[in-house]
């Protein structure tokens, strides 16, 4: 409108319904000021605009107008907590319907429309309408009774409020509507009561929505690195790097048993067979010096003896040796190699190390299931055993010794890779070098070098879960085993340990037991134990 003059001019172009900017139908939820006939196809360009635009909060209107995409006003800007006045914004007066003052709201001039996006969460839409007092008789710009308008509220082509034709002498109506929550733009739209758009002023006074404050997701704090607990991890291997810092090592420790190169020497061929009879194996390795297994399973009835022979699965293939029917499942005797194998439910020893042996990419689970069978004094179930004090010089690589247990017993001697020869052990060395090999899971230590007599080396390997009852058994007061991670003997021996763990123990990661030798431990670490992570040890490296 203009103030200066008795008229009010109309808009330089009179929209037709095929032209009218502010027809949207079909954008979702709206409140809308409109009379006009609007398509039900709505505009491209504001549907694009309304994709972009922030959704509403719960508040009023005026506070969220910038939101608003291509706002659409038949004279001057749409006025915020203001009534529509001219050309510029903020020159309008303070809104007023029938003699109420608002301090919130829109002001607006026919033809209107605006639009804002909805995300679902908006349940209502409240608002107060009509022809604002100054263009009332007497008011502002005194329009002399010509003022009509219409406001409506869309959702989608849905219609949710219609106010029908007003003018100054109507009273305010009041809007409370429900927004369905599928609805995605509120469309408000204000029209021209049908006698064109002179000194059609409008107000939504206290324009508001209501919606739902967003629960917020919380983001956790980092959780702290749980202790690792790895599974079946026998053939993690060696990498050049490690084997780099393992000759380096060897050759400041002193270690004699150059694994590196056994290692290196293992033959991949040989007089080969398939599963079947299981006492095929010792038959096999009667007529050759290397024995090549089939992948399956290998019952046997009699303990496999390798003295000065080599038993290496196919590569690629899983080769298992069940010794449920045996006390003791293979004995390495003198330079005796193993390789490729799991070995699994042995009623008493795993794998009983001579000298010289090599024990490569091996593992021995569950030594001692089957408990006290009869006419056997002892089956307590450990992993890797030696055989007597002449053991040395055997090489233990990238092996796993686990679970082993006494389902009957509880005798407290089930170590994973231990020196006490016999009585259920898995592994058992004397004068050794272990690497990358892994004790856990077993009813007593993980590595115990209680008896031994020369030293031992150990270089990237862990013993973690010991003492804790394997496979649920339980362990009666009095009857489980110590459960260290690695028990570092009772003599003067004096044993080496680079890069390796201890954790996650029943009692501690690395104990000093009475060894009077002073063990050098580099490197390494202990962490999670139940009673102590080390003990009479008084730090977690000790150098040269």
């Amino acid at each position: 409108m203009n103030p200066s003059g008795s008229t009010h001019p109309l808009p330089r172009v009179r929209p037709t319904p095929a032209h009218q900017p502010w027809c949207a139908g079909g954008l979702g939820l709206m409140l809308s000021m409109t009379l006009s006939a609007c398509s039900s196809a709505g505009t491209p360009s504001l549907q694009a605009a309304a994709q972009d635009a922030p959704a509403l909060k719960s508040g009023f209107l005026s506070d969220q107008l910038d939101s608003a995409p291509a706002p659409v006003n038949g004279w001057g800007p749409v006025e915020r907590d203001r009534a529509n006045g001219d050309d510029a914004a903020g020159d309008g007066p303070p809104l007023s319907l029938s003699g109420v003052s608002f301090t919130k709201g829109l002001g607006v001039h026919a033809n209107s429309e605006l639009s804002f996006v909805l995300d679902g969460r908006c349940s209502r839409f409240r608002a107060s309408v009509g022809v604002d007092d100054s263009v009332r008789v007497g008011g502002k710009y005194n329009a002399r009774g010509i003022s009509s308008l219409t406001f409506t509220v869309y959702a989608g082509t849905a219609r949710l409020f219609d106010s029908g034709v007003m003018t100054e002498k109507s009273s305010t109506q009041t809007v409370d509507v429900a927004i369905p929550a599928d609805a995605r733009t509120l469309r408000l739209v204000v029209g021209d009561g049908g006698n064109w758009i002179g000194y059609d002023h409008g107000d939504w006074a206290n324009a508001r929505v209501e919606c739902s404050v967003p629960t917020p997701v919380p983001t956790p704090a980092p959780a702290p690195a749980p202790a690792p607990t790895p599974k079946n991890v026998a053939y993690r291997g060696v990498s050049a790097a490690m084997w780099s810092e393992i000759d380096a090592r060897a050759s400041q420790f002193g270690d004699p048993h150059n694994c590196h190169a056994r290692v290196d020497r293992i033959p991949g061929s040989g007089l080969t067979i398939s599963p079947g009879d299981g006492n095929a194996i010792s038959a096999a390795l009667g007529r050759s010096n290397t024995v090549v297994l089939k992948g399956g399973t290998y019952r046997i009835s009699d303990t496999v003896d390798l003295s000065g022979k080599t038993l290496v699965g196919a590569p690629g293939e899983d080769v298992v040796i069940d010794g449920r029917d045996v006390l003791m499942a293979v004995r390495m005797g003198q330079g005796g190699t193993l390789s490729n194998v799991r070995i699994i439910d042995t009623r008493n020893v795993g794998i009983e190390l001579g000298s010289g042996g090599t024990a490569y990419r091996v593992s021995v689970a569950r030594t001692g299931r089957s408990g006290r069978a009869s006419g056997y004094l002892s089956t307590n179930g450990r992993a890797f055993v030696r055989a007597n004090d002449d053991s040395r010089n055997n090489c233990v690589v990238s092996t796993e010794a686990r679970d082993s247990y006494n389902d009957r017993r509880y005798d407290g001697t089930l170590d994973g890779v231990t020196d006490q020869g016999g009585n259920g052990d898995g592994y058992v060395v004397s004068s050794s070098t272990i690497i990358d090999s892994y004790a856990y899971n077993n009813s007593d230590d993980g590595f115990d070098f209680w008896e031994s007599k020369e030293s031992n080396y150990v270089y990237f390997s862990e013993a973690f879960e010991g003492g804790k009852s394997p496979l649920g058994f339980p362990n009666p007061t009095g009857k489980s085993g110590d459960g260290n991670g690695f028990k570092l003997g009772r003599g003067d021996q004096v044993h080496y340990i680079y890069k390796s763990r201890g954790f996650n123990n029943k009692q501690s990661g690395f104990t000093l037991n009475s060894n009077t030798g002073w063990p050098v431990i580099m490197g390494s670490e202990a962490f999670g134990n139940e009673m102590r992570d080390w003990d009479g040890l008084p730090g977690n490296t000790r150098g040269l």
